[in-house]
């Protein structure tokens, strides 16, 4: 019977593992440092919806992973704009 429940409780925690972590959000001076671009640069970013902010009180976050996959998409298209 102890085995059993070791057994059972061994297999939950090897699952836990595999959980992805949750979304990271960065704070418009992290995300700034992050794209070594400036303030405004980001709040152009933001208005022109390059990046999408989240408002959660009165910060502005943005998410990890829109980060990359905005500047991925960004990268891409000013590629595009280059072979032309």
């Amino acid at each position: 019977m102890i085995a059993e429940t070791v057994k059972t409780a061994m297999s939950e925690l090897a699952g836990m593992q595999n959980v992805q972590p949750k979304n990271e959000f960065l704070t418009r001076q992290q995300t700034d440092e992050k794209l070594h671009i400036s303030l405004s640069t980001l709040d152009t970013y933001t208005k022109l919806g390059i990046l999408n902010a989240k408002r959660m009180g009165k910060r502005v976050l943005y998410s990890a992973d829109d980060i990359t996959d905005s500047m991925i998409d960004k990268i891409n298209t000013q590629k595009h704009k280059m072979k032309r």
